[in-house]
């Protein structure tokens, strides 16, 4: 008996007789570095056939075996990288297969353990064989690779954060890459079941050596774009992704103006204030100085604000609608030739580029219409814009004359919905709305997990978050 017969045995599909080859080999030779081998790949092919044929009645019986031939193989000093990656691939592939025969991943792990196997891996190498499977679909474009995913997410649903999970989100992120509404809705559902904003490692906030964003600032982007074209309910669904990111500061420049943008869409607009003065105190665009002047109500703020932004985008093709902005405020005030300067300019601009002219601007040049344009308002853009740096340079609470951190007549108010509870470095707390919840408060009720229905009394702080003070009633 040799090595090579048993391998040409195996080679040519007659696993049965190589296997009782290599079996009777290995007995007669017990030290025998070849003979182990020969077995070990012989069960190798076997742990293959049983997984295309979904023979698995004996295979706690095969798995024992096998690891004794692994073990006997490694002691021997012949355990090499190729047997390592094929030891790792059975171990993935009768794993992924048991558990779509309708195994959960609590007996799984049992099996293998019982067998003599390192269960640490197990779920991990199943993460992994999937992770193969939706890159093979993706390369070889079969069609298969939602069918895939949508697999995975259904056994991993609300999983544990791990490389290999973080690696199926990555690649979810490229299937759903596109800005069609459907894919941006069905990516956010699939970010959700697939864990959510918990299943991020610390590594996945990281910047990489090449420079690309991290995977969990791209994830919150895709939801910010979906939710930029849905309504109110699925922003105040979704909205506490962004909030998390925010208050642990993993926020970049433009994810934290997507908070603001978002806080703004709730009808916070303090809290969206205060964001956007922090943005251009740090980076003044002149973007972020006009969707200021669409938050505030102040009319005179959002004339400086206005008047910012033009001073610093001179490219018309930018600042058109600021135009018309502008001339309804210069209106407002009487000062209509003024306003019919903005509106001329709006008009060149949009005339040139054969833009549609909008309904408003023929509504506001009515007003206007007898007045004589000049070249530009520039000087008096400037007038306007000195009168923005102590709003700019001082936090809100320094400049509100009513702001008082120590007032204890906050405003209260009643959240009702769905309970979310979340575990962070061993302590619990939980989200109804964008209302948060103390471990104190869920211990008092005895809530460990998420409710369907929950209703709480809360109080504003200072900074114009909302924290439950009485859990009014839940539904566990």
């Amino acid at each position: 008996m040799s090595f090579k017969e048993v391998t040409e045995l195996r080679k040519s599909g007659h696993l049965t007789q190589a296997y009782n080859m290599a079996l009777s080999d290995l007995k007669q030779m017990p030290n025998d570095s070849w003979a182990c081998s020969a077995l070990f790949w012989v069960l190798y092919d076997i742990s293959k056939q049983l997984v295309e044929q979904q023979r698995f009645d004996n295979i706690h019986n095969f798995l024992q075996q096998f690891n004794w031939v692994f073990e006997r193989l490694r002691a021997m000093g012949r355990a090499d990288e190729i047997v390592l990656k094929s030891i790792n691939s059975l171990k993935s592939n009768i794993a992924t297969a048991l558990l779509k025969s309708g195994k959960s991943i609590e007996s799984i792990t049992e099996i293998f353990s019982n067998a003599g196997f390192s269960v640490e891996d197990i779920i991990e190498n199943i993460r992994l064989n999937y992770y193969y499977q939706i890159f093979r679909a993706s390369t070889e474009k079969t069609g298969e690779i939602r069918n895939i995913i949508n697999e995975y997410i259904k056994l991993f649903q609300d999983s544990t954060p791990s490389e290999n999970h973080s690696k199926i989100l990555s690649s979810i992120l490229w299937e759903y890459k596109s800005d069609d509404y459907n894919d941006l809705k069905q990516f956010t559902q699939i970010f959700s079941q697939w864990g959510g904003i918990d299943c991020f490692l610390d590594s996945d906030w990281l910047t990489d050596d090449s420079k690309n964003q991290p995977l969990a600032i791209k994830a919150l982007n895709r939801i910010y774009a979906y939710l930029a074209k849905t309504d109110f309910k699925e922003i105040e669904q979704y909205f506490y992704i962004f909030k998390y990111a925010y208050d642990n500061k993993k926020c970049d420049f433009h994810l934290r103006r997507k908070y603001a943008i978002l806080l703004f869409k709730l009808d916070r607009k303090s809290e969206a204030e205060t964001i956007y003065k922090q943005l251009i105190r740090r980076k003044p665009e002149w973007y972020l100085y006009v969707e200021l002047a669409e938050i505030i109500t102040d009319d005179n703020l959002k004339l400086s604000l206005y008047s910012e932004a033009l001073l610093k985008q001179r490219k018309e093709e930018f600042i058109g609608a600021v135009h018309l902005s502008l001339a309804e405020l210069f209106i407002s005030k009487n000062l209509l030739q003024e306003a019919a300067t903005e509106l001329n300019l709006y008009r060149i601009t949009y005339e040139r580029n054969s833009w549609k002219i909008s309904d408003k601007y023929h509504q506001l040049h009515q007003v206007v219409a007898s007045e004589q344009p000049s070249k530009n308002n520039i000087n008096l853009y400037k007038t306007y814009a000195e009168k923005l740096k102590d709003y700019i340079s001082q936090p809100k609470s320094e400049n509100n004359k009513h702001n008082n951190k120590h007032n204890n007549n906050q405003p209260t108010k009643e959240f009702e919905g769905e309970l979310k509870y979340k575990q962070k470095d061993g302590r619990a707390f939980a989200f109804v709305g964008d209302c948060y919840i103390s471990a104190k408060l869920l211990e008092q009720q005895g809530i460990t997990q998420n409710c369907p229905k929950a209703k709480v009394q809360a109080r504003q702080l200072p900074d114009g978050k909302w924290q439950a003070t009485k859990i009014l009633k839940i539904e566990k």
